[in-house]
Parts: C-alpha cells; structure tokens; sequence
C-alpha cells in the first residue's frame, strides 16, 4: 500500500432524510440508520467497508443534530469510538457539509486528502476504490468523482456527463445531472457519455479549501464561522447554527466540480447500489425460488417478484407479481415495482394533505430511550415511555398540558415539582400543568410507563427544559 493512503481521512455524508424509501424510512429514523438490506444498517456497512480499506485515520461524520444518538449507538454496536461526529444544525447540501469536513480534516493534517463516503449506498467491493486511488496516485493535486458505468435508464440515480475516452483513463467532467425524468435517463443511456454517480469522491484538503475560497466565498466565510464558534459536547462537536445556516444550500457537484477544469471522473465497479428505492432493495435483498422478498409477518402465494415486508401486522398477498408492499403499524404502501421509483410523487402529495406520517415513525427514539404514541384526539394523548438505564429526562414544564404518569414495569426515580421517590410497576402520579417534573433512571432495567396528556395544546414545543444532561436546554 502506497504511503500517501495513510493520509487519507475518510468522511461520511450521513445528514440524508432517506424519504425514497418511505414508509421505513423518514426524516426522524432515515435509511441510512436502519437495516434495510441485510443486518447491519447501511451506516454500519459504510463504516466497515472503509475499516476494510484499511484506511488508519478516524473517519469525520456528517450528520443531522438530530441524529447524533443513533450514531453514536451504531458506533457502539461495532465497537467503534474513534470518529470525529459533527453535528450539523441545519440540511444545507454537499457543498457545506464537505467543506466543514475538509476544515476539520485540515486542522487535524494540513497535508490530508478526504476521501467522500455516502453512508446510505451498498458497497460490496471497496478494493476497487483503494486500488483506483493507488494506481493513478490521486494524492494533493487529485480532485475525483467515482462513476458507475450507467447500464439502465434510472430515474433514482444522479449522472455525470464525461468526455469520451478510451481505456482506463482519467476523464474530464461536464455536467452533473440529479435524478433525471425517464425519457432523459434513456437518452443519456443511448449517448453512451454518461455515468452513474456513487456520491464517492476524493479531495486533497487545502487545496479543496483554497478552490472554493475562490469560488464560493461566502460558504467559506460562513463555514469557517460556523467550525470556529463551535462546540465540543459530549461525543459530538456541535456547529454554529447561526453561522452554519447562511452557508448557501448548494451541492459540491455545482459549487466546486463544474467550475474547475482540472476536476476527473474516475470510472469503477464496486458491485454498488444506491438502495434509492424499493426496487433498489428487492434488488439487492435475498430473493426465495418466486424472486419474492418476504420480511416479517408475511404470507405470499401465487405471488412473483414483489418485495413483500410487514413490521407486525399480518400482511398475506395473493396472486400479484412485481410488487411492493409495506406494512409499518401507522402506514402502509402498495406500489408496483416499475413505480418506485415516482415515490417522491406521492410523498409530496402526502406532505400537501399534511400527513404526520411522512415526518415521524409513531415510535421516537431519543437520547434517554424511545416513545410511542398509542392514541390522541381532542386535547389529550396516551404514549408508552421507555427510559433506558442510566438515562435521564430532563427538568421540565410545560404551559399547556397535565400529565399523568403509571408505571407498568421496571422501577425509576420520578420528581414532581420538589419532591422525589421511587416508583415501581403499578404506582402512579399526577403532574399538574406548570409543575416542574422528571424521571430518572439509575437502575440495572429499562423502566417503562404510560403517560396520559391532557391540555389544550399537546405539541413537543410545550416543553421547557430547566436541566437537561444531553445539552437541549436553551441558551
């Protein structure tokens, strides 16, 4: 292995709301943090991979703020704790989010190169990417994009247009060009002049900082401000929110790569697939003698070629091919296979009718533990509530709403407005509207209960946090 990889620091683009694949995933748990293909959720299958790179510098992670504990939890589960985790306020495409890496990367080696990692694709053969770089020698001058010979007119995917060469060469980069219409991907299909973009790139860092400093300015400046005024906090370090929202919204496709005429588009083929739709996961999912897919509560006859997934309810499909189905306790989708593709579709036609089901799972995973809401009408709600060990809630109130709180199994510390004792299965307690309350659980067990809500406004901002041990008190 060539010296130069050892100063190679990978980073992962991990901030996508992965709605292609709804109804699994959405903007609070996305594709990425889930298992969508496999056991391993995509996250994790992008952190092994680059382990098995054999890249040695820890990776930078890119992702949502609100998604700093579901990182922070995969991590652990590969008992992986050397990653710097950046916490971005706010979604403002590739270009910010790579270029606050880059800045990070720089301050760790001014003589890195970073190397780009999507963290929701499926990428079996990574070797191909090691070999590539060490072939052609990509080091400090080496601004790349890895391409994937296009072989079907795909509408879930992104392109670049290339100059034509022959052979194993390096090729000049004319356009790029996200998630065409049909009729668009079969011509570029036909051209030939098109690829497949794998969202994998490799940058040397100084020189990625200085190009756009020239180019983009004022995401530099607003980057820079964002990174400086920043905090460290616990396992992640938090970006100024108000220094990182003025970074224009723009990828670095169009900020950096269009403009620049030494940007080259290296060809590959890592037995890759983007995992963009639910045809992408019928594709790459094991199939039974049918071409079926069945997860989960399932029973299929007289059925071929459909990718049939329940996660509770029994779902039973009878005498349909080339299908996708659904079954999530809150939703469920009945789409056929050639139609995936158009899910974006019928999401943005759901959003117009303002259906909660497009933003959140009826399950929250939080920092402490997770909730459920079982049912809700006219200004009251009832959610199950798991705390796990050692987590706390923070010190709160709220202006609009009681709570009553029972305890159905495990046993926990409960405070309501200056008082505190133990509570165990089958106890219960009141807590007026304005009362300060919070429930914390120090033992072995995870402690589960049931909240009833009552009040005239029932909403998450009806929360005031007075003490808060993961940050979320205001400033």
């Amino acid at each position: 292995m060539n010296g130069h990889i050892h100063n190679i620091i990978p980073v992962i683009l991990a901030g996508g709301s992965g709605t292609r694949l709804w109804p699994v995933s959405r903007p609070d748990l996305p594709k990425q943090f889930q298992s969508v293909v496999g056991q391993k959720t995509l996250f994790q299958h992008a952190l092994i991979k680059l382990e098995d790179m054999g890249l040695k510098q820890r990776p930078i992670i890119m992702t949502n703020h609100e998604h700093i504990n579901l990182v922070v939890a995969q991590l652990a589960e590969l008992n992986m704790s050397e990653a710097d985790i950046i916490s971005e306020p706010s979604i403002q495409d590739t270009g910010p989010a790579i270029l606050t890496a880059a800045l990070i990367a720089f301050k760790r080696n001014p003589n890195s190169q970073i190397l780009i990692f999507p963290s929701d694709h499926k990428i079996n053969n990574v070797e191909v990417i090691r070999s590539a770089i060490e072939k052609k020698r990509l080091g400090r001058k080496s601004f790349v994009a890895f391409g994937i010979k296009a072989e079907k007119p795909l509408t879930g995917y992104g392109y670049i247009q290339c100059a034509r060469t022959s052979g194993d060469l390096l090729q000049d980069i004319i356009s790029f060009v996200e998630k065409p219409d049909r009729k668009m991907a079969e011509s570029f299909i036909k051209q030939g002049d098109y690829l497949w973009n794998s969202g994998i790139f490799f940058f040397p860092t100084a020189l990625l900082i200085d190009r756009l400093q020239e180019l983009e300015p004022e995401m530099v400046h607003h980057s820079m401000a964002a990174v400086f005024r920043g905090k460290q906090q616990q396992n992640c370090f938090n970006l100024n929110g108000n220094a990182y929202s003025k970074t224009p919204k723009i990828s670095i496709n169009h900020a950096l790569l269009e403009k620049i005429d030494d940007a080259k588009l290296l060809t590959i083929s890592p037995d890759w697939n983007d995992v963009g739709s639910w045809s992408s996961v019928w594709e790459c999912s094991e199939q039974d003698e049918n071409g079926n897919v069945r997860l989960g509560n399932v029973v299929c006859s007289n059925s071929r070629g459909s990718y049939i997934r329940s996660d509770g309810q029994l779902t039973a499909v009878l005498g349909l091919d080339d299908i996708i189905v659904v079954t999530m306790d809150d939703a469920v989708l009945v789409a056929k296979k050639s139609e995936a593709d158009n899910l974006k579709h019928l999401i943005c036609k759901m959003e117009n009718l303002n259906c909660k089901e497009t933003v959140a799972h009826s399950s929250i995973e939080r920092p402490w533990g997770n909730y459920k809401t079982i049912q809700g009408g006219d200004q009251f709600q009832v959610k199950r509530i798991v705390v796990n060990p050692g987590q706390t809630l923070s010190l709160q109130y709220h202006h609009h709403r009681a709570e009553h709180w029972v305890i159905v199994a495990g046993k926990a510390d409960v405070t309501v407005a200056e008082k505190t004792c133990v509570m165990e299965a089958n106890d219960s307690v009141y807590i007026p509207q304005e009362a300060t309350h919070r429930i914390a659980n120090p033992y072995d067990e995870p402690v589960e209960f049931i909240e009833v809500q009552c009040g005239s406004y029932l909403g998450e901002d009806d929360i005031v946090r007075l003490e808060d041990v993961y940050g979320r008190v205001a400033e």
